[in-house]
């Protein structure tokens, strides 16, 4: 998040106008973790496909943010989906490869 400052961006309205508001970069990213391990693998891809289903359709709040979300489901002690869900207007194609190629970066390099 401090190395993005679209991910710690929001809009307020100030006089009437839309403005871009920039939170702190000690802003932190709450990752919220659901553990499926319990569940067998028909169920696990059930209760994938309906967390992945909730998150698509959970709206934003431009003006208070954050306008990037995450979700790290557990499927066995080596298996993890990570969902990521971003807004649009903090986002394209191309901002989207570099945040995923510095995601996986960090995750080969504390693994």
């Amino acid at each position: 998040m401090a190395r993005h400052e679209t991910l710690r961006t929001h809009f307020a309205l100030h006089e009437g106008q839309a403005i871009q508001v920039i939170a702190p970069a000690t802003q932190g990213f709450a990752l919220i973790t659901h553990d499926l391990r319990p569940l067998d693998g028909a169920a696990q891809h059930e209760a994938v496909e309906r967390l992945a289903r909730e998150e698509a359709l959970t709206p934003f709040d431009l003006s208070r943010g954050p306008l990037i979300r995450g979700r790290l489901v557990q499927l066995s002690e080596t298996e993890h989906i990570l969902l990521v869900t971003q807004h649009h207007i903090v986002s394209d194609g191309w901002s989207t490869g570099v945040l995923l190629h510095e995601i996986g970066t960090l995750y080969r390099a504390f693994s």
